[in-house]
């Protein structure tokens, strides 16, 4: 079954597909959280994004990627000697509730006569007279672009499919809703271009869409799925739930009575260190200066520079936050 045309990837239908509570559906981004196996969300902030009432902004790096989209594109097909088919709406799965909103797709330039380059309109035109491609006809092809050490380590030989699993899910998940067979992800990585190639895989696509059934039905009955207090994303997500409660009391039982116990021990611990830190920090220092020493140098050969460092003022941004504080008891 072909797919349903969706609309254009940050479009105001794009964003209420993304965010309908009563009929979800989930971008290819959302794969790995729904997995449980994602770097960036659990499943829990995913149930979440559809009863928020706004979208998580952009930061630098998503705004500098989407900027070098373009560029990227444009280079892979010169490099590799292919047409690169872009401005390509979303497409939505006719029976599950999944939507793929890929970058663009990738034909070889053997297969035409013309010369390789990029196309940003009249995507039907390209696959005989459809919006989406056939598995025959061409590649997705998926765009990132990284200055991270973290993600330069988890990328294998160019070739392979050695990437991120949020990039490995999310590309399955946009081949199982498309019915394609491969995918190339195209990596701009410290301004070189690298590639991988990753195969449809039916079993990783099935689970893929057995999560999102569970979590479709989840959001439909109002059923959130647990906290994971493994992730050390859930304090933050914690913090920007139900702001919208302004009133009630509850009395604690025992085990949250001694979970607010136990954090203001830690406190306390944490409070303590860091002035055993500061002390022993500033014995070593006292040891450089009686030795009229700038430099240190440890037993690993590192070094320990003392030098004088200047900041500039500034002033911070007003923003609005939640917190906890234990008052005194009412009278």
């Amino acid at each position: 079954m072909k797919p349903i045309i969706g609309p254009h990837q940050r479009t105001p239908e794009w964003y209420a597909l993304r965010r309908n509570a009563d009929d979800p559906h989930f971008g290819a981004t959302d794969a790995a959280g729904l997995l449980g196996v994602s770097q960036y969300r659990t499943p829990r902030h995913i149930y979440e994004r559809f009863f928020r009432d706004d979208e998580t902004p952009d930061n630098d790096a998503m705004r500098l990627g989407r900027h070098l989209e373009p560029a990227v594109q444009s280079l892979y097909a010169e490099v590799h000697r292919k047409w690169v088919v872009r401005d390509v709406p979303a497409a939505i799965h006719p029976t599950q509730p999944l939507f793929a909103s890929v970058d663009s797709f990738t034909l070889d330039s053997a297969a035409d006569p013309r010369m390789r380059g990029t196309l940003d309109s009249g995507v039907e035109h390209w696959f005989s007279g459809q919006q989406f491609p056939d598995a025959d006809e061409a590649d997705i092809l998926e765009i990132k672009t990284s200055f991270s050490p973290s993600i330069a380590e988890q990328l294998g030989e160019d070739g392979s499919d050695f990437v991120p699993v949020d990039w490995l899910c999310q590309v399955q998940q946009q081949m199982g809703v498309l019915g394609l067979r491969s995918a190339t992800i195209a990596v701009l990585l410290y301004g070189k271009l690298r590639t991988f190639k990753v195969e449809a895989n039916a079993d990783l696509i099935d689970g893929i869409f057995a999560a999102a059934t569970e979590m479709h039905e989840r959001i439909l009955n109002r059923d959130p799925p647990p906290l994971d207090w493994e992730s050390p994303l859930t304090p933050d997500l914690v913090r920007a739930m139900r702001h919208d409660m302004v009133g009630g009391e509850w009395v604690c039982d025992g085990e949250a009575a001694e979970l607010w116990a136990l954090q203001k021990d830690i406190a306390s611990e944490i409070t303590t260190l860091e002035k055993e830190r500061a002390v022993v920090k500033a014995k070593f220092e006292a040891r450089m200066i009686e030795r009229e020493a700038a430099t240190a140098i440890l037993p690993n050969g590192k070094q320990v520079v003392r030098r004088e460092v200047s900041r500039k003022g500034y002033a911070v941004e007003p923003k609005t936050f939640w917190q906890l504080t234990e008052m005194k008891a009412r009278k």
